[in-house]
């Protein structure tokens, strides 16, 4: 699994596994509650559900 794209964006990581022949599913947790304010999207969490299948799970960065 490649750990190292954790942290980046959902965007460029689909593009990664897009580019291998891999089918990509990208899931959004739950979103941040109004107030706290929304930062870039960030990848959280790369499964691979079978060897052409991989799920990416994104959250928003929280602001600081």
């Amino acid at each position: 699994m490649d750990n190292y794209l954790i942290g980046s964006s959902p965007d460029s990581v689909k593009k990664h596994y897009e580019k291998k022949g891999k089918r990509v599913i990208v899931n959004q947790t739950k979103p941040p509650d109004k107030k706290e304010g929304y930062g870039e999207k960030r990848v959280i969490a790369i499964k691979e559900i079978d060897s052409e299948q991989i799920k990416i799970i994104w959250s928003y960065e929280k602001y600081r």
